[in-house]
């Protein structure tokens, strides 16, 4: 309102009563309270005023306007036709009459004053505090607005108060302290009182009183001088709650009539220099505390200084965020009004700041009644201002660029009166106006008081025109005024250089004594461009971007629930900041060597040379943030221009998560921000495309306004998109393939800028439009891309090109599944319509995927077919990749068996049986899965040797004597698997493959399985080496025959001829392990011996050995020597005539045999 009224833009009266208005006052309403029984919008009084609801016009009514007469209390209500993004109440004000007033029973309120929760509390001149109560109707026992004793209690309350004047509890001042939620009271006799207004506001109890304040100020004389603790002239003028900006511990400030200030804690205790430092917010009052007293002032005006004691006391102050301004009678028709503050330069130097004070004073006209301060709002809505900072309130310097020069008004019974508080650049502003130009020594002091670099970045301010001075008294620089601040940044603002740093450490050790290093001290040049530069970005740096609004419904959030999200920054907010950086920018592009990165050539002399390239670099870096602000602003500012609320709701729920909470810091500062940005531009030209606007004119506006977010490579990626929005609208199919391949080739020429979210929409679109070659070519370029190795880095799987290679894979294989399921499940098409279109396209985009160079894709391609079980795809691929794979990864049994099975359908027979004996090696396998693949490898060699020329009768004679090794350790295996307390040997042969040495030394001999040593003699082929132990294993078969034909009641002569049937299918002719000479003297001894059995038949041995084809011959050969030999047992007359007996029966067999045979048969 007070911004209204300067600005003279809403002026009212309030004429419908003819009482003295003895005090009034602006306070908050109460939430949903009915104030107004007059139609805002009509200023019609209302006639039925029960269909009014609680809370109608909360919207409209800021403020009630409390007016007390000698007579009665009025309430009004007080609107304004619209607000201000600022928050600022603006357009036309209006008052409006309620209903609601009540007797003020002959006591005069001198003073109104409200809480932020609505409470309104009035002193009356009977020194009794009272609190005005309002509701919206009246209860069964009170009435709806009704005055309230604060200050007595019990029966007092009910006395009329006009009987009630002074007393113990009488106030003479009062104030509320919002923050703390605390009422404070001074006394007539300077008693101070805290009262704590409880959580909520609404309550109210005494904390604590002070009454020996005079004896406890004397505590702090050190600070205040003797004329001014004068006990009769000790009395408290004012009283001024303290912000939490200015202090976190210090919650009130009371001002004596000798210009003493009383600085009061409502906690407990407090620490050193809590003035200045933050610490826990309190919830509330817990006590009272005097921790400082200062004395009053001594200021200065040009050349005369003015003693604030040894004149007359002061009758009015005000005091906030360090400054106070008082006034004192001068003479009957002019009071002298003295301003004080803290020295904001002596504070950025580290002096103690109690301790210095700067002042002056003006005389004003007329008696002041009251001083107030005109409401200042920073240059922008950031919570983070740095006045929101604790004890920054106090520091002018941090605050001048932000805050305009503040003002106060002096109301006299002359009239109003505003006088306004110099900030430091506003001096030096002065101090430039009224210089000659010639000499600057004079500015010497000024750079020391405030310090060089804050003086240079005023000078800074000055030379750039910073918009902040434009709220000072000086409306426009004159150019000569610019020059010289200009000259006093660069011949004021000194040079780098190198200091020694102090190693912490004292004195030598062990190791010797610490080394001291060099530090680069930046020069005040430097310091004042980055202190320029942090308050001009501040406004906006820290604000994040967006916010989300509810409708609210009487104040509180819509049940439905209805939100909206928008900009946190108002375009006047961005485009303040954008002002202040271009015209920075400007003063730096115009003295292009300043910040001009370091080179030989460029080097001035006279400076350090590490720390004047430490300087230039980092001088460089800001210019470079300067310009990526002055973008990043211009693309916020387009992005609310063209509706940002509207493109943030067709968002996805992911992206609002990403954009929530983001900065205009992030934004500028980091990748992140770099991709939050990109992903704002697409939004953007998405939206433009969905209203079929062209992307040229978005396109060239940001590439003109902010060229480094949207760069040449965005806008080939916006005219693809277009592309592909045309391609969808088009009539024909060849019309259609002719735009969406533009797009393709608009997109893989920028293919190495795209965001992979967004290739995963440009591929859906192209699947939509089933254009499914394009997908393969765009995502294949896309990888390759990525890693230029052309490889897969398996040493490197956490890198991000190595995930975004193998998912823009992926996106292929997801589009080769889909094909798949629309064959499955055929679905109408614009233009494929069966089962059999579908099939083609598969072909031809799997001919384009197999017919790529890039190794890695091929790896990823086999994986995927394995893993999705497409044997018959991955086996019908004609490729080296395709073998190359499969043998590196021959490892594995799986794509061993894939490689074997390639290698057949491409009848390279011999490299399937290579493949299937090297998968019968495999460690872990079972027996049974090792003869499998022995036999598919048999099977390959034996069809090799029938298609391929040499070298492979070789290779399946080594395969088919490991297959029959392999099946002689099963044939163990099993005959193991019957005895007892096996376990360790079967498990051994079933998972290991063993060879024969240690099938013979470990199993067929310890176990006695005599018929298999023989057979592993038979596959050894040991010949003559071994005859001992072949003719042991005969005599060990016989013995054991017997044994068991006897036991089961058989005749043992025929046992014997079954087993040498048996063994001779199995062995013979190998005459190593077979041999016939011994067998048949060892059968024929057998014979002999039972001679005299009755089941005995002439000519068994014969029989036998017919029964496994040895010829005649042979065994009359074998005969015969028996005989010639007459060895023992043949040596007797009577073995001789069994012998040739059993030669007899052999020629009969014989004879008869040759009887059969044909005419021509050599053996006959």
């Amino acid at each position: 309102m007070q911004s209204i009224y300067v600005l003279f833009s809403a002026i009212n009266t309030f004429d419908d009563q003819e009482q003295i208005i003895i005090s009034a006052a602006l306070v908050k309403p109460i939430l949903g309270i009915l104030l107004l029984k007059i139609d805002i919008f009509s200023h019609q009084p209302i006639s039925n005023c029960n269909d009014f609801k609680l809370g109608v016009f909360l919207e409209q009514i800021e403020y009630v306007l409390v007016v007390a007469t000698p007579l009665e209390i009025i309430l009004l209500g007080v609107a304004f036709s619209k607000k201000g993004q600022d928050g600022v109440s603006r357009g036309s004000m209006s008052i409006y009459r309620t209903d609601m007033s009540i007797a003020s029973d002959g006591v005069n309120m001198t003073s109104i004053f409200g809480t932020d929760t609505g409470r309104i509390f009035m002193r009356g001149n009977n020194g009794q505090l009272y609190e005005l109560e309002y509701e919206s109707q009246d209860g069964w026992l009170t009435r709806k607005i009704r005055k309230i004793n604060r200050t007595s209690s019990g029966i007092i309350s009910y006395i009329p108060t006009f009987l009630l004047w002074g007393g113990e509890n009488a106030v003479k001042l009062a104030t509320v302290d919002n923050n703390l939620k605390a009422l404070y009271t001074i006394s007539p006799t300077n008693d101070v009182s805290v009262y704590s207004l409880g959580p909520d506001g609404k309550g109210m109890t005494r904390v604590a009183t002070i009454s020996d304040l005079f004896s406890r100020t004397i505590g702090f004389s050190a600070f205040i001088p003797q004329s001014a603790l004068d006990e009769p002239k000790f009395e408290i003028v004012s009283i001024y709650p303290v912000s939490l900006n200015e202090s976190r511990q210090i919650h009130m400030v009371a001002v004596t009539s000798t210009g003493i200030r009383l600085y009061f804690s409502c906690t407990q205790h407090i620490s050193h220099n809590s003035y200045m430092h933050d610490s826990n917010t309190i919830a509330g009052p817990t006590g009272l505390r005097l921790v400082f007293a200062l004395g009053p002032p001594v200021v200065s005006q040009g050349l005369s200084s003015y003693n604030v004691v040894g004149s007359a006391k002061i009758h009015e102050a005000f005091y906030a965020n360090g400054l106070l301004i008082a006034s004192q009678s001068f003479s009957d028709e002019v009071d002298r009004v003295i301003g004080v503050s803290m020295n904001c330069g002596m504070m950025a130097q580290t002096s103690p700041m109690f301790l210095s004070e700067l002042g002056s004073f003006v005389d004003v006209d007329g008696k002041t009644w009251a001083i107030a301060e005109a409401s200042t709002k920073p240059s922008s809505k950031d919570k983070h201002s740095v006045a929101n900072t604790p004890g920054m309130a106090l520091n002018e310097l941090a605050m001048q660029f932000e805050y305009p020069a503040r003002r106060f008004h002096l109301l006299t019974n002359m009239g109003l009166s505003t006088i306004s508080k110099l900030r430091p650049i506003d001096l030096l502003v002065q101090l430039l106006k009224h210089s000659n130009g010639q000499d600057l020594r004079g500015f010497e002091d000024f750079f020391i008081t405030y310090g060089k670099d804050q003086s240079c970045a005023m000078s800074l301010g000055i030379a750039c025109d910073h918009s902040s001075i434009k709220s000072g008294p000086t409306d426009i620089l004159l150019p000569a005024v610019v020059a010289l601040a200009t000259r006093l940044f660069f011949e004021f603002g000194g040079k780098a250089t190198l200091i020694q740093s102090q190693p912490h450490l004292s004195g030598g050790g062990p190791l010797g004594v610490p080394v001291s290093t060099f530090e680069v001290h930046y020069s005040a040049k430097h310091d004042g461009l980055a202190l320029y530069l942090l308050r001009a970005l501040r406004p906006i740096w820290t604000v994040e971007l967006i916010q989300k609004k509810y409708r609210f419904v009487f104040n509180r959030k819509a049940a439905d629930g209805s939100e909206k999200w928008e900009a946190t920054q108002s375009i006047q907010d961005l485009i303040l900041v954008q002002m202040n950086l271009a015209s920075l920018d400007k003063f730096l592009n115009k003295y292009p060597r300043f910040t001009a990165l370091p080179t030989p050539d460029t080097r001035p002399s006279g400076v350090d040379p590490e720390a004047w390239k430490k300087e230039q670099e980092s001088l460089a870096n800001m210019h470079e943030l300067i310009r990526q602000s002055l973008e990043t602003i211009s693309f916020v500012s387009l992005l609310i221009d063209y509706k940002l609320p509207s493109m943030i709701a067709g968002m996805t729920e992911s992206e609002k998560r990403e954009l929530k909470g983001f900065t205009f810091q992030s934004l500028v500062s980091s990748s992140k921000g770099r991709d939050i940005g990109k992903m704002l531009m697409t939004s953007l030209v998405n939206k433009q495309i969905e209203k079929d606007i062209g992307v040229d004119i978005i396109t060239a506006t940001l590439q003109q306004r902010c060229p480094s977010i949207c760069q040449t490579n965005e806008v080939m990626f916006f005219k693809g998109i277009e592309c592909i929005q045309k391609a969808k609208q088009a009539v024909s199919r060849n019309e259609q393939l002719t735009i969406i391949g533009e797009a393709l080739k608009l997109f893989m020429s920028v293919v190495k800028h795209i965001h992979f979210e967004k290739l995963r929409t440009v591929v859906e679109s192209f699947k939509s439009l089933q254009y499914y070659t394009g997908v393969v070519d765009l995502a294949l370029v896309y990888a390759a891309e990525q890693d230029t190795t052309e490889s897969l880095n398996l040493d490197n799987i956490s890198s991000r090109s190595y995930y975004r290679r193998i998912e823009s894979y992926r996106l292929i294989f997801g589009m080769l599944a889909s094909i798949d399921d629309m064959i499955a499940q055929p679905q109408n098409s614009k233009y494929f319509q069966t089962a059999e279109d579908m099939e083609a396209i598969k072909a031809q985009v799997f001919a384009r995927a197999v017919a790529s160079s890039d190794q890695a894709f091929h790896t990823s391609l086999y994986d995927w077919l394995i893993e999705q079980g497409r044997h018959t795809d991955l086996l019908q691929i004609q490729s080296p990749y395709l073998e190359d794979y499969l043998i590196a990864n021959k490892s594995d049994l799986n794509k061993a068996e894939y490689l074997c099975q390639y290698y057949a359908r491409n009848s390279r027979f011999s490299e399937a049986a290579k493949i299937c004996s090297f998968m019968a090696q495999s460690p872990g396998l079972l027996l049974s899965r090792r003869i499998e693949y022995l036999t598919k490898a048999v099977t390959n060699a034996k069809s090799s040797a029938g298609h391929e020329f040499g070298g492979n009768q070789e290779l399946l004679n080594q395969i088919t004597d490991d297959l029959d090794v392999a099946r002689l350790q099963f044939e163990i295996y099993n005959r193991v698997s019957v005895m007892p307390n096996t376990e360790h040997a079967l498990n051994d042969l079933n998972y290991n493959l063993h060879d024969v040495t240690l099938l013979f030394h470990n199993y067929a001999r310890p176990y006695q399985m005599h018929d298999l040593v023989l057979a592993i003699l038979h596959i050894a082929d040991h010949g003559v080496q071994v005859r001992g132990v072949v003719e042991s294993a005969w005599i060990a078969i016989f013995y054991q025959t017997k044994e068991e034909a006897l036991a089961t009641g058989r005749s043992p002569i025929e046992a014997l001829g079954d087993k040498i049937e048996e063994l001779g299918r199995r062995f013979y002719p190998n005459d190593n392990v077979f041999p016939l000479g011994f067998l048949i003297n060892k059968l024929e001894q057998e014979t002999y011996e039972f001679e005299d059995d009755s089941s005995l038949h002439k000519g068994w041995v014969v029989d036998a050995l017919r029964g496994i084809n040895v010829p005649f011959s042979t065994i009359f050969n074998t005969f015969n020597g028996l005989f010639e030999t007459k060895l023992p047992p043949w040596s007797s007359n009577k073995a001789l005539a069994f012998l040739i007996q059993e030669i007899l029966v052999l020629l009969e067999k014989w004879l008869k045999h040759v009887r059969t045979l044909p005419t021509t048969s050599y053996e006959k």
